[in-house]
């Protein structure tokens, strides 16, 4: 399975030849971020950072715990399971987060390289929002994607990020443009990211760490048929949640508490259908700081992600209105 680089660095990440992992180098640093997420994870202490279809990479990759450090001669790789693997027709948008670029606590970053990160973060909408558009594919029916790289997302001013994210979510329209999806499929699919960036939100407010240079990476299936299929499954998903949730609640009314099975099918609720999947990625440079707080400029990311997926909804109804 091939796969296009919407964003990092060119040629540093490899497949297996079914497609379904990758390997990329990975640093000390890194290394040690993993491992304390893989024992967080063996005690129950992630505090909500992975599972499900948001998180960290973690919660929906494996890591460290499953598929070890891969040591070669020259070179150590992180093997991670690969997010486009379950996608028919995989669209992908990779969002750069946080205002700050270097590491504070890196002996090793020189001054040099410390004010170009600096200079980045000031000339970007990165040391505004807290986002730069790294780079995004998009399904063109009956052709290749069409890829967008990561000079255009640095050549875009705060403004104008709305029209960066008009172009990553194209809705697909008489007369056909062959770009995108259905608004009545991209309106569902849009409103979960916009639940799920949320929910991460919530999560990393509470969290005391650094994530430096890392992103937020969204694949939605960009197959119409697929995400046809997905919205139902989620649509579906959320009807079994609400009947569970009504459920338990007539139970505890009625004092039955012990008598209450979660009767949920924890096979068709993991399978790989949900439409789209939302997710951190590159930790190279982050590390938890106990007593500093949570990273603002990465928060600072998720809300202004938040506030233009809520404007392409508003968009995407109007086309439905047309």
């Amino acid at each position: 399975m091939s796969f296009s680089q919407v964003g990092g660095h060119a040629n540093t990440i490899r497949s297996t030849e079914d497609g379904s992992l990758l390997m990329k180098p990975v640093t000390t640093l890194e290394h040690e971020f993993y491992l304390i997420i893989a024992q967080a994870r063996a005690m129950d202490t992630t505090g909500g950072l992975e599972g499900g279809g948001t998180g960290i990479e973690g919660g929906i990759v494996d890591t460290t715990d499953r598929h070890p450090v891969v040591n070669t001669p020259s070179q150590q790789y992180l093997v991670l399971s690969n997010l486009l693997y379950s996608f028919t027709k995989p669209n992908v948008l990779d969002l750069k987060l946080g205002t700050v670029f270097y590491d504070k606590r890196d002996l090793g970053c020189s001054e040099e390289k410390k004010a170009r990160m600096i200079k980045a973060a000031r000339e970007t909408t990165s040391g505004e929002s807290g986002i730069r558009l790294t780079g995004f594919q998009v399904t063109v029916h009956r052709l290749a994607p069409l890829l967008t790289l990561k000079s255009y997302g640095k050549s875009l001013k705060k403004e104008q990020l709305p029209e960066g994210i008009r172009r990553a979510f194209p809705v697909l329209v008489e007369p056909r443009t062959d770009l995108g999806l259905p608004a009545i499929v991209l309106l569902p699919i849009l409103r979960s990211i916009h639940t799920s960036v949320l929910h991460l939100h919530s999560i990393l407010k509470e969290v005391e760490i650094r994530i430096v240079g890392g992103s937020l990476l969204v694949v939605w299936e960009g197959d119409e048929q697929r995400a046809r299929d997905g919205v139902q499954w989620m649509e579906e998903k959320e009807a079994r949640i609400k009947e569970r949730e009504r459920t338990r609640s007539e139970t505890d009314e009625d004092g039955n508490d012990d008598e209450y099975m979660d009767s949920d099918d924890d096979e068709e609720d993991t399978k790989p259908s949900a439409p789209y999947t939302l997710c951190l990625i590159d930790f190279a440079h982050t590390r938890f700081v106990p007593g500093q707080g949570p990273d603002v400029g990465v928060l600072l990311g998720l809300v202004t992600f938040a506030k233009l997926v809520e404007g392409r909804i508003r968009e995407v109804k109007e086309a439905v209105k047309q």
